[in-house]
């Protein structure tokens, strides 16, 4: 619980909760806050279970969504410490005879530490399978063998789930043991982190935050393909603890994991990311706020869960904050808002100046480039077929593109931000993987390069709130101009 005399400064957090869960009905929020080695407050509103009238609290689990990657990353930097393998070496070198493979440069010069930067070239990858159907989700093997290709520049930023499950891969591969266990045993007891876990297949049968969709009805169970990217559950009270280890705080009952300066590196902001106001480092994001005050960062968004943990290291201070339901859009995440009031009160500032602005830099958005006009003709390549694809680049500024013997179609929304173009479309790419093609949409990253475009075309299915499959599966697509 809260240390004494703490928590009632933040009375005013503690309405804002109470309005979210009556106002919005959202089942449950739990919060904790940090300074230095102690937990200033900490504490859960609402249902973790609402059916069940199970309260929420500081111990409940909730699933992160990708503020799991953080803790993915330090148990890499676990395995490295334990000599099992070296971030700087290619990722191939722990892979067996399914390896990555790469469109652009070379697969064998991305290492462990570009893929943990999401720098390595990997395309972005998902796919979400009911529990009572999980025996149809692919083995990594055959996940590295159908999407396991760099298709973007290797050294760009460009954000990948796959990349996490992949090198989840490689540590159990490495140690022996499964990533769960290995996770438990090298991070979460250590640290004292009993309330968390990494989920293997269908076993989710500890008591846990039960996941609501925006129109507050209890999801259907769903387990990801992508468990160390966004699946990893965890409860605030743990998540205080890991943010201790990660501002270098010492305690009598945590184990120190890594040399302090292990733990400064990852949260070093290598990693610009394009038309992002902010920096990616070693599983963890890392901005500045109006008054130059460092954040480091992760949060999360999926289907039944909100979730964000901040840290400010140079004033020893961390928040977290967990829901059960899907991140509201458009405007700010539930647990953002309340995140910015919190930091408001422990840096006696306002929320102008502790919020970071996370929004898209639209000054290297240009004008489309005269190469890009005309004709182009190519194809987009599944695991399974190629297929053509045609598009022109009108005087009108409107892009049409067609899909096999699909009718053309406009490319929505385009925009060039050197050097990519940006744009989406329907269509269906014709892979057993995207079964809704009536309502897929096709999301087209590619640039210019040797006189081709070039890039990735993202096959996406969110489903509907009561509908908690969806997927996001990466195809190479490659034309020319057409003479």
């Amino acid at each position: 619980m809260a240390a004494p005399g703490h928590a009632g400064e933040f009375d005013v957090v503690r309405a804002r909760i109470h309005h979210y869960l009556t106002e919005e009905q959202i089942p449950s929020i739990s919060i904790a806050v940090v300074r230095g080695d102690k937990i200033l407050w900490e504490e859960g509103f609402g249902w973790a279970d609402r059916e069940k009238q199970i309260p929420a609290t500081a111990r409940t689990p909730y699933m992160l969504a990708s503020a799991s990657k953080p803790i993915a990353a330090t148990a890499v930097m676990m395995a490295q410490q334990k000599g099992i393998l070296s971030l700087d070496e290619s990722v191939n070198k722990y892979l067996g005879k399914v390896r990555l493979r790469t469109q652009l440069g070379d697969a064998s010069k991305t290492t462990v530490r570009d893929v943990l930067m999401h720098r390595s070239g990997l395309p972005n990858y998902a796919e979400v399978f009911y529990v009572d159907e999980f025996n149809k989700a692919p083995a990594m093997e055959t996940l590295i063998h159908d999407y396991g290709t760099t298709m973007v520049p290797h050294g760009e930023f460009h954000y990948s789930n796959m990349g996490y499950p992949l090198l989840a891969h490689v540590v159990s591969r490495t140690s022996g043991q499964d990533f769960s266990a290995f996770v438990r045993e090298q991070v979460f007891v250590p640290l004292g982190m009993d309330s968390s876990f990494v989920p293997t297949g269908k076993q989710l049968t500890v008591h846990r935050a039960i996941r609501y969709g925006q129109d507050h009805r209890r999801l259907r169970e769903f387990a990801t393909t992508i468990v160390t990217a966004a699946e990893i559950y965890s409860s605030v009270h743990d998540l205080a603890r890991f943010a201790m280890f990660h501002m270098n705080v010492e305690r009598a009952d945590m184990k120190r994991l890594l040399s302090k300066k292990a733990v400064v590196d990852m949260q070093r902001d290598a990693t610009e990311i394009n038309r992002i106001h902010y920096r990616y480092g070693t599983g963890w994001s890392i901005g500045k706020d109006a008054k130059g005050r460092r954040q480091v960062f992760h949060g999360g968004g999926f289907h039944g869960c909100d979730s964000h943990m901040t840290l400010i290291p140079q004033e020893k201070v961390a928040v977290i904050v967990l829901s059960n339901t899907n991140r509201r859009w458009p405007g700010i995440a539930v647990s953002q808002d309340i995140l910015d009031r919190t930091f408001a009160i422990l840096l006696n500032d306002t929320i102008e100046n502790v919020r970071l602005d996370y929004g898209y830099d639209a000054s290297g958005d240009t004008q489309r480039p005269k190469e890009l006009s005309g004709r182009w003709k190519g194809t987009v390549r599944t695991p399974k077929r190629e297929l053509p694809v045609k598009m022109w680049f009108q005087p009108d500024g409107d892009i049409h593109v067609k899909l096999g013997d699909q009718l053309p179609t406009l490319l929505n929304h385009a925009v060039f931000s050197d050097p990519v173009l940006y744009g989406d479309m329907g269509g269906n790419i014709g892979t057993a993987e995207a079964h809704h093609p009536a309502e897929d949409k096709l999301e087209w990253n590619v640039r210019l390069i040797d006189g081709k475009l070039c890039g990735v075309i993202y096959v996406n299915y969110s489903g509907e709130p009561e509908n908690a499959i969806g997927y996001t599966l990466p195809y190479w697509v490659e034309l020319k101009p057409r003479k």
